[in-house]
C-alpha cells in the first residue's frame, strides 16, 4: 500500500477505538490484567520459594510446579508490560521485541506450563494409584528430564513464530506474512489446539477423574469419616473442577485462530474501505478477552495450592510467621517428638572414617562428620540412619532432636550442646503429644489389639492397650502410616487401599524365607502383629531376625525401643 493508503487505514482504525466492543475490552483489559499481575506475582514467588525448599526439591512432583511458577510468572510479567503500554507508560512490547520474538515467549511460557501440568498428573496419578510400584518410573532425574524435554519441544515449535509475524503499526497489532497464511492461517492453529492444547488439558482432566474415584471407592468401614478422609476427598473434587477451569481457559485462544479470516480478509491487500470497525472490535474484545482468561488461570494458582495441600499451607504459615516474627507454639517440644519418632533409614555407604565396622555389643552411635546421621548395630548387622531436616542425633538420650543453627558449626560443638540442653523424654513429652497429632477417643472401639492403621485416613494409626484402652494417632507433617512397617512415611511411599493384616509368624529365631524384609534395609526394625514383647530386625541377605523383649517389657513400634 502506498503513503496515502497507509494514512486512511490509521485513520479507519483510530475511530474504530471508540467502538463500544473495543472500549469494552480496554476497560476489561487495564482492570483484569493488573489485578493478575498482582495477585499472581507474590503467589508464584512464594510458590517456587516452597517448592524449592531442602524438602520438597526432593519430591518429583514439586519440580514440576516450581518450573511451571516461574513460567507463568514470565507469563503474567509480559501481560503486566502490555498493561502499562495500554496507558503509554512504556513502549509496546511487540514493538520492543518484535512479534516473533513477542509471541514465541507469550505462546511458549503458556505451552509449557500446560504440558507440565499435563506431566505431573500423570506422575501424581502414578503415585496415587500405583504407590508399590510409581518409585520406578517417577523420580527425580526423571522428572528432571521430562522438564528439559518439554520446554526444548515447545522451543523448537514456537521458533517458527520470530519467521512468520510482523508488527503492523496500522492495525497496532501482529499479523503474519503472506508466505506464512496457509501455516499460520489453517495449519498452525490445528497443531497448537490439538497437541499443545486438547490433549494435555484431556490427560489433566483424565487424571483428576481418576485420582477422584480412586479416592472415593473406599471399602465399608463401621468407623467414622475422620477430618484427614474428608479433607482429601474434597481436594481431589477440588482437582477435577480446577481442571475443567484450566481446560476452559487455555483452549479458548487456540481456537480463537480458526477464525482469523472472519475478521480480517487475508487474501487481499486491506483497505480502508474493506475495514470493518464491528469486526475489528469484536477480534480485539475477544483476544484480550482470551489472554485475561489465562492470566487469571495462572495468578490464581497460588490459591489452588493453597486450598487443595495441608503441607502446602504449613509452609506458608511457617513462611508468613517468619516474616512476622511470630513465635511458634511448641515448636521445639513438638518438632523433637517428631525426629524421635521418625528417622530414616539410608542405603548409602559408610563413610565414616572413624567407624570402620560395628563393635561387638552393637549399640547405636553418632557420626564423626555428619551431625543428622548415625550408627545403628544390631547383631552383625550395620545401616546408617538419618535425622530429618533441622535435627540432629543426640548421643545421650539416641534420638533424633530438633536444634536451630545460626550458623554452620562443628559437629562436637553441637554435641556439646545438644547434650547440656536436652529436651524431654519421648515417655514424658507425648503427654503434651496431643497439641495436634496425638488424638484420644472415647467414643470409639478397639477392632484388634495393639498397632494398626486406620481404615479410611492414611495418616490416623490406632493403639489399642491390652485393657482394651484405645488411642489414635496422627503421622505428622503429612506423612502417612504404613501398617508393613509400622512406621509413618512419606504418603507417596504407602498405600492407601490398605487394610490390617496379620502375618504370621514363625517360632524359629531367624526366618529365611519370609519376604517381610526384602525391601527394607538391614538394621530396619519391624513388630511382630499382636505380639507386644517381639520385634523384628531386618538383617543383611534378606534375613529376618526375631527378637524378644525381657521381663515386664514391651516393644514400642514408635522408638523401636523396649520399653516398660
Amino acid at each position: 500500500m502506498d503513503n496515502s493508503s497507509n494514512i486512511a487505514l490509521s485513520t479507519a482504525i483510530e475511530s474504530c477505538k471508540y467502538h463500544p466492543y473495543y472500549l469494552a475490552g480496554d476497560t476489561i483489559w487495564r482492570i483484569g490484567s493488573l489485578l493478575c499481575f498482582l495477585l499472581g506475582i507474590p503467589g508464584h514467588i512464594m510458590i517456587i520459594l516452597i517448592m524449592c525448599n531442602s524438602r520438597c526439591r526432593r519430591q518429583p512432583i514439586c519440580l514440576y510446579f516450581a518450573t511451571i511458577g516461574f513460567f507463568e510468572m514470565f507469563y503474567l510479567i509480559i501481560v503486566f508490560w502490555l498493561w502499562c503500554a495500554s496507558f503509554s507508560l512504556v513502549p509496546d512490547p511487540r514493538d520492543v521485541l518484535t512479534c516473533g520474538i513477542y509471541y514465541s515467549l507469550t505462546a511458549g511460557s503458556s505451552n509449557v506450563s500446560t504440558l507440565l501440568l499435563a506431566a505431573a498428573s500423570i506422575d501424581r496419578l502414578l503415585i496415587v494409584v500405583y504407590p508399590s510400584l510409581y518409585s520406578t518410573f517417577v523420580t527425580r532425574k526423571k522428572a528432571i528430564l521430562k522438564i528439559i524435554v518439554i520446554i526444548l519441544f515447545v522451543c523448537i515449535l514456537v521458533v517458527q513464530y520470530y519467521f512468520s509475524y510482523y508488527f503492523s503499526y496500522s492495525y497496532y497489532m501482529c499479523e503474519y506474512y503472506s508466505y506464512a497464511h496457509l501455516s499460520h492461517g489453517q495449519m498452525w492453529p490445528l497443531i497448537r489446539l490439538a497437541l499443545l492444547a486438547f490433549i494435555p488439558c484431556l490427560i489433566i482432566c483424565v487424571c483428576s477423574l481418576v485420582i477422584l474415584k480412586n479416592r472415593y471407592y473406599r471399602r465399608p468401614s463401621t468407623t467414622s469419616e475422620t477430618t484427614g478422609t474428608r479433607h482429601m476427598r474434597t481436594a481431589s473434587l477440588l482437582l477435577v473442577i480446577y481442571s475443567i477451569y484450566y481446560t476452559l481457559s487455555v483452549m479458548p485462544l487456540s481456537i480463537l485462530q480458526f477464525f482469523h479470516p472472519y475478521f480480517f480478509n487475508d487474501n487481499t491487500t486491506r483497505q480502508a474501505s474493506e475495514i470493518n470497525c464491528v469486526k475489528f472490535s469484536q477480534w480485539k474484545l475477544l483476544m484480550k478477552f482470551c489472554m485475561l482468561l489465562m492470566a487469571i488461570n495462572y495468578s490464581n494458582k497460588f490459591f489452588v495450592h493453597y486450598l487443595v495441600s495441608m503441607q502446602f499451607r504449613r509452609y506458608v504459615m511457617n513462611i508468613f510467621k517468619k516474616a512476622t516474627f511470630i513465635a511458634e507454639r511448641n515448636n521445639t517440644r513438638s518438632r523433637s517428638i517428631e525426629g524421635g519418632f521418625f528417622p530414616i533409614p539410608l542405603t548409602i555407604k559408610n563413610d565414616d572414617k572413624n567407624f570402620s565396622r560395628c563393635p561387638a555389643d552393637g549399640g547405636i552411635y553418632s557420626h564423626s562428620t555428619n551431625c543428622s546421621l548415625f550408627h545403628l548395630c544390631t547383631i552383625d548387622t550395620h545401616a546408617i540412619y538419618t535425622c530429618i531436616d533441622g535435627f540432629f542425633f543426640n548421643p545421650t538420650t539416641g534420638e533424633c532432636q530438633f536444634w536451630p543453627l545460626e550458623k554452620q558449626i562443628k559437629c562436637d560443638e553441637i554435641h556439646k550442646t545438644i547434650i547440656h540442653d536436652s529436651v524431654a523424654s519421648f515417655e514424658k513429652s507425648i503427654e503434651s503429644y496431643d497439641y495436634f497429632d496425638h488424638r484420644k477417643s472415647k467414643t470409639s472401639q478397639c477392632t484388634q489389639t495393639g498397632i494398626y492403621p486406620d481404615i479410611l485416613d492414611c495418616s490416623l494409626f490406632h493403639y489399642c492397650h491390652k485393657n482394651k484402652y484405645h488411642e489414635i494417632f496422627q503421622c505428622p507433617n503429612g506423612l502417612n502410616f504404613d501398617p508393613k512397617t509400622f512406621m509413618c512415611s512419606a504418603s507417596q511411599l504407602v498405600n492407601c487401599q490398605y487394610e490390617p493384616q496379620t502375618p504370621v509368624v514363625d517360632e524359629t529365631s531367624t526366618i529365611e524365607s519370609d519376604p517381610i524384609c526384602r525391601n527394607y534395609v538391614p538394621g530396619t526394625y519391624l513388630p511382630v502383629a499382636n505380639i507386644f514383647d517381639e520385634f523384628i530386625i531386618c538383617g543383611n541377605d534378606g534375613k529376618n531376625i526375631r527378637q524378644k523383649c525381657q521381663t515386664n517389657f514391651y516393644y514400642n513400634a514408635l522408638t523401636t525401643n523396649c520399653e516398660m
